[in-house]
């Protein structure tokens, strides 16, 4: 019988006032191989009131206390429920036939056998149905029952034998198979059959256990017994002395726990190597019962110190956390089975230490437990602190994602400023959808699409996408989406950035750029037109002067649109001859009408991989700056070096004033500081575009150089970055 008539398993009272002795029981009627609680009392502290009796379904009654028979009446009456008595001795027949007469249900062996208790919750449970009988008042009849169930029934090893000769009396069947022998073959021989000197467990030992067991009371301890063969294996033994038949006799219940200590092997392996540390609390204080070094060697204890010691002692009291909180954090584990929470710790020299702290119930040596497994976060909390710090820092909104449902996981302040928020609750509650100009395409369908392909490609995105915020502002938006993983989680991150002015001076010089190709260039046909009849009429050179600042304009306007397209094209390489392009180049402004000559020192050929047609403009600006400066000579050469080459064109003019290269080379102009024109202007923005370098010499005549770099290597790395996933 394992359960109760109500269902539920039976709660045993043990009444005794030998501590040691009922906690023994306790423990017994718990580890016994049926399902059953037990609690200690003794009968003069109140503990056998009806209020405490009421929860329980029988007894077990210690028969050393003092009047056992009055016990047994107060519980068989008032409470009314069985009740079964160990006793040590079938002969003592006034005090076993007294606890009988007062309606014991039965008698048992003062023993703390686990076997024994099988057969005692047995028979407290079926006391009273039809099946349960009473015994009689003859206390060695119902003794001798007792014992020989004991015998036949149970599934431990049981060896009875003399405690002075050590010749075993009885045994049963489980003891001989455990030991590799018949019973003919052990009943008459000395118990020294089965033991070892081995390791400190032969007679004079067993001697040993004999003497405590006499004095002390039945002792549980474990052993090792000696098989037929001669191996040796451990068991587990509750050892009593009892008196039977008129004789003390020693009365051992043996347990085989070659397989426990196996387990038990396996689990210090696991225990001592695991690469995390990890605590055993016991669930009803929260004191630790065990750790390994792990944890001693993250709060710089040994581990010894960790055992039996309090909580609060190891509590990070600085991050606002005490004992009485690690312990509700243990009866929630123990109420949910299994929770995971971070934690702060403090060493043993006072420093803060995070875990992330993993709680399971399990059982260990039969007793319930909760394992909690450490794992060192410190410096993991203390990037993710960094990184909300650099999060919430940066100027740039961020936004992070979850590229199946495109919802909002997290973003920076920037971000909800951006779009005038509070709380990322109330982007969830927008959406993207709520944040974007959806009737201008900008739909939170096409928004997912792009978070998920660059999770799927794992390469970044960017894109204009055109928003709004909680006021009902348009914003257009500058947004890259990365792919990251968070947590263990595929993310998708979102960098936006507001280029709404950008946008409109696009506009504005999209506007400006139509007028000066169309409007402007109109205008100044007709204005040519006009002074080249004029030019007919006078004899004066006014015509003539503006039909050359037409032309000179008209020149202008073409140069600024030859620039913006070459510069706006995408940026095309090609293996080209530098010596090549630059005759060509020579050749065609040395063509114009000028009294300057050309000198050229170039090279056969000097090849590389760059835009021709910017290093073709590049040339022709400077060229052109040095016919038009020169007094007699322009030389053009080429210096050919590792990786890039140098062209030089220099003149023997008066050289560039300064206050003409300053705005050049600052990129910049002012109010006070300006350039010629656009033909410097010309010269440096193409050199920025072939990623080179310009530099100029204005101490005899001007001198420019163009350095061009070879654009193999980039070229190579940028196909090879394209293709990486």
């Amino acid at each position: 019988m394992n359960e109760s008539p109500g269902g539920s398993k039976p709660e045993l009272l043990v009444v005794t006032e030998d501590q040691s002795f009922g906690r023994s029981v306790v423990e017994a009627v718990k580890r016994a191989g049926v399902a059953a609680n037990a609690e200690r009392v003794e009968p003069a502290t109140g503990g056998l009131t009806r209020r405490d009796t009421d929860e329980f379904d029988g007894a077990i009654v210690d028969a050393q206390i003092a009047e056992p028979a009055a016990v047994v009446d107060r519980l068989t009456e008032r409470a009314a429920f069985p009740v079964v008595v160990l006793s040590e001795s079938a002969g003592n027949d006034e005090t076993v036939a007294r606890a009988i007469e007062a309606g014991a249900t039965d008698v048992f062996p003062r023993t703390t056998a686990r076997a024994q208790y099988e057969l005692v919750v047995e028979r407290v449970v079926v006391a009273d149905s039809s099946r349960g009988t009473r015994p009689t008042a003859e206390g060695k009849n119902t003794y001798k029952q007792a014992y020989e169930a004991l015998f036949e029934k149970i599934s431990e090893g049981l060896v009875v034998h003399d405690p002075e000769t050590g010749e075993i009396v009885d045994v049963n069947e489980r003891f001989c198979e455990m030991n590799g022998y018949e019973r003919s073959e052990l009943l008459g021989e000395s118990i020294g059959m089965v033991l070892t000197d081995a390791d400190g467990y032969g007679p004079e030992a067993a001697r040993e256990m004999i003497r405590r067991a006499r004095t002390g009371g039945p002792q549980r301890f474990e052993w090792r017994n000696q098989h037929q063969d001669g191996e040796t294996f451990p068991v587990e033994v509750d050892l009593t002395v009892v008196e039977l038949g008129g004789a003390e006799r020693v009365l051992a219940s043996v347990r085989d726990i070659t397989e426990r200590k196996r387990r038990e092997r396996e689990y210090e392996q696991i225990f001592n190597m695991a690469g995390d540390g990890i605590i055993i609390h016991d669930p009803e204080s929260g004191e630790v019962v065990d750790a390994n070094q792990q944890v001693g060697d993250l709060l710089g204890y040994d581990r010894e110190t960790f055992v039996d010691r309090p909580l609060s002692e190891f509590q990070a009291t600085g991050e606002g956390v005490s004992g009485e909180q690690a312990r509700e954090k243990i009866r929630e584990s123990v109420d949910m089975g299994r929770q995971e929470f971070q934690w702060p710790l403090e060493t043993s020299d006072g420093e803060t230490v995070w875990v992330q702290a993993r709680h399971e119930v399990g059982e260990i040596d039969s007793e319930r437990r909760i394992v909690a497994m450490l794992q060192d976060i410190t410096e993991r909390r203390r990037r993710e602190h960094e990184f909300e710090q650099i999060f919430n820092g940066v100027q740039d909104a961020i936004a992070v994602f979850d590229p199946d449902t495109l919802e909002y996981l997290d973003a920076n302040e920037a971000y909800l400023e951006m779009f005038g928020h509070e709380s990322v609750d109330e982007l969830r509650e927008r959406g993207v959808s709520g944040l974007s100009i959806t009737e201008k395409g900008y739909t939170e369908q096409r928004g997912r699409e792009i978070h998920q392909r660059v999770a799927e490609s794992g390469q970044p995105e960017i894109v204009e996408w055109q928003g709004e915020t909680s006021g009902g502002e348009r914003l257009w938006l500058e947004v890259k989406v990365a792919p990251t993983v968070i947590g263990g989680e595929q993310r998708t991150i979102s960098v936006q950035r507001d280029v709404t002015e950008r946008k409109r001076r696009e506009q504005r010089l999209e506007v400006f750029n139509r007028i000066l190709r169309h409007n402007l260039r109109n205008q100044l046909d007709v204005i040519r037109s006009r002074a080249e009849e004029l030019a007919d009429r006078t004899t004066d050179d006014h015509a003539e002067r503006i039909v050359a600042a037409v032309d000179e304009l008209a020149g202008i306007g073409r140069r600024a649109r030859d620039v913006d397209r070459i510069l706006s094209e995408d940026d095309t390489l090609a293996d080209i001859d530098i010596t090549h392009t630059l005759r060509e180049t020579v050749e065609t402004v040395e063509s114009t009408d000028s009294d300057v000559s050309v000198t050229t020192e170039l090279p056969e050929e000097t090849r590389l991989r760059t835009n021709e047609e910017t290093v073709r403009m590049a040339v022709q600006s400077a060229l052109e700056n040095a016919f038009e400066h020169a007094t007699s000579t322009v030389t053009v050469s080429v210096e050919d070096r590792p990786n890039e080459c140098v062209v030089t064109v220099a003149d023997d003019g008066p050289g560039i004033l300064e206050e003409e290269l300053l705005p050049i080379e600052a990129q910049t102009e002012t109010r006070l500081e300006h350039g010629r024109g656009l033909g410097l202007w010309q010269l440096r923005w193409c050199v920025d575009n072939l990623n080179g370098e310009l530099s100029f010499e204005t101490e005899a005549g001007t001198t420019v150089r163009i350095t061009v770099p070879d654009r193999r290597e980039s070229a190579s790395e940028a196909d090879t970055g394209s293709q990486d996933p």
